[in-house]
């Protein structure tokens, strides 16, 4: 829902301008009743119009700050930024929530939803993954700092999901490397992920295509490097089944590898 809003913060940015000095409402924004403005800005929050509550909770955040009751108010401010669609916004602020009322009720709130707005704003797959791997770090930082805390297991299944996202990318460029001929560079991506994420669910799918890259690269090799690559070839293939069994889907096709590279190595004998 919070990614769904995200478009609409701008959109409701340029709203304000117009609704501001309109009826009722632009009334209510010139009012020095603060206590005013708060009520009607809860009252729209509850509303889900955060359009109209986040200008009355800003003036009501500098007229009364430095007061205990400003805890309450920036609380909701938090929220309004969040229901609004304004992730960066939205995270930032509880941060600073978490920063400026360290001995808050709502402490441990405010830090998981700045991890999880961070959460929220990761790109798709395709696109650069900088802002994925913030977000794992701020949710095993929440971990860290909370871990007795009810929202540990949200954290820990939000950072599988991230990871995964990470392995799916990396696999794909992996894979890019394998498609295109470039099997020294498959075979350096392909290690890198079984040593960044060890115990993935496509463990075997990895170490598949390390084994094809290092056949293909034997088949193509260069004369003084073709006895050295078939027998990687083999070693590998024969670890494969070792490791994976019978009744992998793809150790049929590992053994016709190892038994291909098997005959050659007896050519060169």
């Amino acid at each position: 829902m919070a990614k769904a809003n995200f478009l609409r913060f701008f959109i409701f940015s340029m709203v304000l301008l117009f609704v501001a000095g309109c009826g009722d409402y632009g009334k209510l924004l010139k009012s020095k009743d603060n206590d005013l403005k708060y009520k009607a800005a809860r009252d729209y929050y509850a509303k889900e119009k955060y359009d109209k509550a986040l200008p009355l909770f800003e003036d009501v955040l500098a007229a009364w700050k430095g007061q205990d009751r400003s805890e309450e108010v920036y609380y909701y401010y938090c929220y309004t930024h969040y229901g609004m669609g304004n992730l960066p916004s939205a995270s930032f602020h509880f941060k600073n929530f978490t920063e400026t009322f360290f001995t808050s009720k709502h402490l441990e709130e405010a830090a998981f939803m700045h991890a999880h707005c961070e959460y929220n704003m990761v790109l798709p797959i395709q696109l650069d993954q900088t802002q994925t791997k913030k977000a794992i770090d701020e949710l095993q930082l929440f971990i860290n700092l909370h871990p007795t805390s009810s929202y540990v297991d949200s954290c820990n299944n939000l950072m599988d999901d991230l990871r995964l996202q990470l392995i799916k990318k990396d696999f794909n460029n992996a894979m890019l490397y394998y498609n295109t001929g470039r099997y020294k560079s498959a075979i350096t991506a392909l290690d890198n992920l079984l040593k960044d994420y060890p115990g993935m669910d496509n463990e075997d799918e990895v170490e598949f295509y390390i084994v094809k890259s290092y056949q293909e690269l034997s088949e193509n090799s260069v004369p003084e490097k073709v006895k050295e690559r078939w027998t990687k070839t083999s070693e590998l293939s024969a670890n494969f089944i070792q490791k994976f069994g019978a009744s992998n889907e793809y150790t049929s096709r590992i053994v016709s590898v190892m038994e291909t590279a098997d005959k050659r190595l007896k050519l060169l004998k």
